[in-house]
């Protein structure tokens, strides 16, 4: 905008008396506006490589596939971002073809059908990282989340702790209990063979 250029030709207007934009026009761009307005934002602008730059931060885009290219790449950033797009068409093609030409007619609906692509997009790839995220905060919660165990106190402090001398006491008459039954065992198999031999010396 008023970049001293002619418009047709691009070529510098070296003999200008004044810089118009700076002495008549002079103004606080809409980007400089929001980050004052808002510091946690950051303002982008999306612009052909011949226009002026009016923001800190400028990606330079020439037709409408490096606009949406460009667009989906600043939406992937972090934080709050505004975006401002700039084609220089159907301006263009509506001076040069006329307001009811195919050229102009062809470019709107393929520019529509773009962002309205994006726009689904970005929606989807929205939807999709809550949805994550939802479930990683729950899957966090699952992980933290403590059991307790209610337990009547009057029941602990009544109940018995084995001493070390119950437990010896138990381990003998454990002890006992199996050393008597093998004993039993083997008085068993000594009458089988009393009783065995008995019945040969009888015949």
């Amino acid at each position: 905008m008023l970049s001293h250029k002619e418009s047709y030709l691009k070529e510098d207007i070296s003999k200008a008396r004044m810089n118009v934009f700076e002495k008549i026009v002079n103004y606080t761009s809409v980007f400089e506006q929001i980050e004052s307005a808002s510091p946690k934002v950051r303002a982008f602008e999306v612009m052909p490589k011949y226009s002026d730059r009016r923001s800190r931060r400028t990606v330079t885009a020439d037709d409408i596939d490096e606009i949406m290219e460009n667009i989906e790449v600043l939406c992937e950033l972090p934080g709050e971002n505004f975006i401002m797009a700039y084609s220089d068409k159907p301006d263009g093609l509506l001076h040069k073809f006329g307001t009811d030409s195919d050229e102009a007619k062809e470019y709107v609906l393929e520019a529509e059908k773009k962002v309205k692509e994006l726009a689904e997009q970005e929606a989807e790839d929205k939807a999709k990282e809550e949805k994550r995220k939802a479930k990683k905060n729950k899957n966090k919660n699952v992980e933290s989340t403590e059991v307790t165990v209610p337990v009547d106190e009057s029941q602990v402090s009544n109940t018995a702790v084995p001493t070390v001398d119950v437990l010896e006491k138990t381990a003998l008459v454990v002890g006992e209990l199996i050393a008597a039954n093998e004993i039993a065992e083997e008085k068993e198999e000594i009458k089988e063979e009393l009783n065995s031999d008995n019945e040969g010396g009888k015949q």
